[in-house]
């Protein structure tokens, strides 16, 4: 179908009415020759009129004849059009509508998405008209296989968009964003296969290269965003998503994402984010997935050295007390300045990192003091609900997990190799970092290699409870530390330290119970240790831990003699002669001195646990009778 009229199916005799019929147009012996050929004067004019060739659009808007189609054969813009009577309004978009001198509206004949090649696009220095014209037609767009296009001013859509096919968009100009897209509700904006470029290779530089704002919902389908430069003190954003209700990534990468830096940790010149969201609302989630690789983000010096600075790679930060989700999921992270994720939001939002690959280290000249050449955290979320699960890390890292304010923290599974950089005063690795927890806080099947102690506490004196179990620690001094909690178990941890400065477990501020069960500890000062803050309400129970330290498997129990206590089954494997004894209060079912099961008075009684070649025994400190 051609402008609305059938066209020869027998090639061979189209062939012939072209060549024949246009040679003789102008002749008295037209009809004549037309019959010859099979066809009337009428039916042979309404062919020609329908195939009249026209180079470009220039040459359309100038024609004045009496065809009712014609074919423009112009490079890319190429393509059938017909004329519409009917339309007597419509503006030229130079692309699929075409006004000719006559003030007739020629229309393109397609089917399927529009290309940006129809608009005049050809892959030149500047293809940002063709572009828009085309986006405000359409925002669904399908690009050239391989295609690269180059602009130099900004492009923009109001509505939906969707734009598909494996091309790189180069945004060859400073200061404005690349691409603006403005939705509303009910409208998706979404990216497949795209490769944006933000054009730092050709000295630009800007804040944000993609600005997308209102839509109900963003997708970017194995899309990338690479080479953006920012040297003006605003934070850095490749993909800026302003009060968007849901947002996926899933797969494509963010690379060489960098920012003048300062040579302060908060980076007064301004952050750097790959993908940042945010809103003044309650929103959903913003879900990134499927392999996605964030590679390259962070500061740089006036000389271009990579700075460990303020960089993150993923930013959820709503404005207000306002609810939003994030999930990140099986991506991989290399040299990302700060974090992989900061979530930012109020009370109810979940905020996930899961099965994540995290490569932490750094090489610079100039570490700053915190991070000494690693990241500060795999994760940050402040406010909400924290969970992290099955995620590795390797190199040096500052705190593997942080929260502020959350309400819940679950972490489990995750693994962290090549632990800190022994020796540095300032290195303040940490397995995780939790302050003003408010609900719970759970720690399962963790291996983790840090400076110093986990850290958890809680708002105010028992303001949560937590569990700590069958985690793997290798610390420089402690292991873990919990402040505020109200009821706490650790169990079936294996806890090792590489000096003995400090103690493996330490409480202090709480004031539930505390059950310490199973653990080995190996290489510390204390076992567990007990501040003087603990109340005298507080109970415990410490069973089954096998205790390598250098003084006491338990220690600083104060008041001790008042708090209810109960003991049974822990071993001391190394003997040494000038150890201060722990101090157990004891209620019931403790072997006593002889060997007996027998129950001991409920009178405090002291004593240690030692084990002397094999043998595991109970040596009274005093006469433990009534």
């Amino acid at each position: 179908m051609i402008g609305g009229l059938l066209a020869p199916t027998d090639s061979s005799v189209s062939a012939r009415v072209n060549s024949e019929l246009m040679q003789q147009r102008e002749s008295p012996s037209r009809a004549k020759e037309a019959a010859q050929t099979g066809y009337d004067s009428v039916t042979a004019q309404a062919v020609l009129d329908s195939v009249r060739p026209m180079q470009d659009f220039a040459a359309l808007r100038d024609y004045t004849g009496g065809a009712s189609g014609v074919r423009v054969t112009g490079r890319g813009i190429a393509g059938p059009f017909y004329v519409d009577p009917s339309d007597v309004s419509s503006a030229d978009n130079s692309g699929t509508i075409i006004v000719d001198a006559s003030g007739r509206r020629w229309k393109r004949d397609f089917t399927g998405p529009l290309r940006p090649e129809m608009f005049g696009a050809n892959g030149g220095p500047n293809d940002a008209a063709a572009f828009n014209a085309a986006l405000t037609v359409s925002g669904a767009l399908l690009l050239a296989d391989g295609a690269t296009y180059t602009f130099t001013t900004g492009l923009k859509r109001t509505g939906s968009i969707w734009l598909m096919g494996n091309a790189r968009l180069v945004f060859n100009f400073s200061g404005a964003p690349g691409l603006t897209c403005v939705g509303s509700a009910g409208q998706v904006a979404r990216f497949v296969d795209i490769i944006f470029d933000a054009g730092s290779a050709q000295g630009r530089t800007r804040a944000v290269a993609l600005q997308i704002a209102g839509y109900d919902s963003v997708i970017f389908t194995r899309t990338s965003g690479t080479r953006q430069h920012n040297t003006n003190t605003s934070t850095t954003r490749f993909v800026n998503m302003v009060n968007c209700f849901d947002a996926v990534v899933e797969g494509g990468s963010y690379s060489d994402i960098t920012a003048l830096g300062d040579g302060s940790v908060g980076n007064g010149q301004g952050a750097v984010r790959a993908i940042y969201a945010t809103g003044d609302r309650h929103l959903g989630m913003v879900h990134v997935h499927s392999g996605t690789l964030f590679e390259n983000i962070h500061t740089v010096s006036s000389g271009g050295m990579p700075i460990v600075e303020d960089a993150d790679a993923v930013v959820v930060q709503n404005v207000g007390a306002f609810k939003h989700d994030a999930w990140v999921d099986r991506c991989r992270f290399r040299n990302v300045g700060k974090r992989g994720l900061k979530s930012q939001a109020n009370g109810d939002s979940l905020t996930m990192f899961t099965g994540n690959t995290v490569d932490s280290a750094w090489t610079v000249s100039n570490p700053d003091s915190m991070t000494n050449n690693g990241m500060y955290a795999m994760v940050s979320a402040y406010g909400g609900n924290l969970v992290t699960r099955d995620n590795y890390v390797s190199g040096p890292i500052c705190y593997f997990e942080e929260s502020v304010n959350c309400k819940s923290v679950s972490s489990s599974g995750n693994v962290h190799v090549g632990g800190y950089v022994n020796g540095v005063v300032n290195n303040l690795t940490r397995p995780y970092h939790h302050t003003n927890i408010s609900e719970s806080f759970l720690c399962f099947g963790n291996r983790r290699n840090s400076a110093v102690a986990g850290y958890a506490s809680g708002a105010a004196a028992g303001a949560f409870d937590a569990i700590a179990a069958a985690n793997s620690f290798t610390s420089r001094a402690s292991s873990m530390e919990f402040v505020h909690a109200r009821h706490l178990v650790v169990a079936a941890n294996v806890l090792r330290a590489t000096d003995s400065g400090g103690p493996s477990i330490r409480v202090h501020q709480s004031i539930g119970s505390f059950a310490g069960v199973g653990c080995v500890m190996a290489g510390f000062q204390d076992g567990y240790y007990f501040d003087a803050s603990i109340p005298v309400a507080f109970s415990n129970a410490i069973v089954g831990n096998t205790f390598d330290v250098s003084r006491n498997p338990v220690s600083n129990f104060a008041p001790f003699s008042a708090q209810l206590q109960a003991t049974s089954g822990n071993m001391r494997n190394t003997p040494h002669s000038g150890m201060v004894a722990a101090k157990l209060s004891q209620t019931t079912g403790q072997v006593g001195p002889s060997g007996s099961s027998a129950a001991l008075p409920l009178q405090p009684a002291l004593y240690e646990v030692v084990r002397v070649n094999g043998i595991v025994y109970h040596r009274p400190l005093y006469n433990a009778s009534a």
